[in-house]
Parts: structure tokens; sequence; C-alpha cells
């Protein structure tokens, strides 16, 4: 037979069957003195309160045990607020490059909003950002060092090939090299702007070349894209790798 020994506010009781120490749980004038009583057994490493035992006091008492806790579904992980930036950032931009284009743009439609009669270049203003950027990644804890840069090469049919060390410049060269007329007639166009134009736009990054603008406010991805669609349509047959540096 099993025996039980229960203490109720540090005094010691006399030991009790399982029945009579239901008949002693149950004749307690509430529940939390109910779950207060300490108890222990053989098996115990030590003394138990009994609510703490969902159990045993579930048959003291004749009331089905506890419900399991499930854990919440997808909890979110608990992240450092900076390395969840670096991230971040390090998922939506491939090269410093697309982040010093991408908030030029933003910061020069804000500066165009609020002061419309001030003609203002946004290549300065890219300038700008590029320093404050620069200023803000020098430090130790949002230093981008986690995912090497993704370039990119452009190789044609006669064996040429452009690998510069900005993906920009390659994109420029390539384009140069395929002839800037060829691509204008193609109309090829990214968020909204042509990719070559014969005039500059207002608002996005446009890059002055042999008589033309290119559209450079773009990301590595759209670069790659604008370029493998100019192959296609062009019958170029250009070999376009990418790889990280």
């Amino acid at each position: 037979m099993k025996i039980y020994h229960y203490s109720l506010q540090g005094e010691n009781n006399p030991e009790a069957t399982f029945e009579q120490l239901r008949d002693i749980v149950k004749n307690m004038p509430s529940n939390e003195l109910q779950g207060e009583v300490l108890v222990w057994y053989k098996g115990l490493e030590s003394w138990q309160k009994l609510k703490d035992l969902p159990n045993l006091y579930s048959e003291l008492l004749d009331v089905p045990p506890p419900l399991p806790i499930k854990p919440p579904l997808n909890t979110p992980p608990k992240l450092n607020g900076l390395e969840l930036v670096k991230d971040f950032l390090n998922e939506q931009f491939e090269d410093k490059e697309d982040v010093y284009e991408v908030m030029s743009e933003h910061f020069f439609l804000i500066f165009q909003e609020k002061y419309p009669h001030l003609k203002i270049d946004i290549y300065g203003v890219k300038s700008l950002v590029k320093a404050k950027i620069e200023d803000l990644l020098s430090h130790e804890a949002l230093k981008m060092n986690s995912k090497p840069r993704t370039k990119i090469k452009v190789t044609f049919p006669s064996g040429k090939s452009f690998a510069d060390r900005k993906v920009i410049d390659t994109f420029l060269n390539a384009l140069a090299e395929i002839g800037l007329d060829r691509v204008k007639t193609l109309g090829l166009r990214q968020s909204g702007v042509e990719v070559v134009s014969e005039t500059k736009h207002e608002t996005y990054a446009m890059t002055p070349l042999n008589g033309y603008y290119v559209m450079t406010n773009t990301s590595t991805a759209k670069k790659i894209e604008a370029l493998e669609t100019i192959s296609k349509l062009l019958k170029l047959n250009l070999k376009i790798e990418q790889y990280e540096l």
C-alpha cells in the first residue's frame, strides 16, 4: 500500500493512505488551501505542493487534470534589433550602390516636395546620402560584412567581357559595347523610365553616356534583367554571370 506524507503550514502530520489523504484534502475549506498542502511519497525527490502534482491533485478531488498548455504558433524569435536591420538590408540590397541610389531618390523626392522652388541635382543628393550612410555603416554594430557583395560579369560571343568592381560600371560598359542607339530602339523601360533615353529624367538617377542617358537607379537584379532582355531581343547571346566578391 502506498503511503503519503503530508504537511500544512509547517505542521508535521501523520502518514496517510490515499483514501485518508483524499478525505483530508476534500474537507479543507478552500481550493487555495487544498493546493498548498505539501506532499511526499516514495519516488519524489523532495516535498512538493499538491497543486504542483496535477495528476495526484485531480485524483484526490475527482476533477480532470488541467489541459496541456500549447506553445503559441509562429512565435517570432527574439532578435537583436541591429541584427534584424542588418539582415533586412542584406536581403533588400545586393550592393551598397543600390542603397545609395534608392535612398537618394527617396530623399530627393521629399526635398522637392518641401522646397519645390529650389533646383537640386540628384547627383549632389546622392553624394551627400552616400557620405552619411558610409558614416553610419562605420559603426561596428551596423557593418554589413556578413554577406559578400554580388557582382556581375557580362561576356560577349567574341570573348570580350566586363566585370568591373561596381555593378553599375559593368552595366554601362556592356550597354556601350552593344550600342546605346540599338538599345534605344527597343524602348525598354524599368519603373516607367526608358533604360536608354535622349533626355534626362527629372527624378530618377540617369547616367550620361555617349550622348544618351542611362537609367541606373535600379538594383543589381534589375540591371541583370535589363541585360538579359536586351540580349534576347537583339539576339546577342550574352553570357551574364553573378559572382560574389
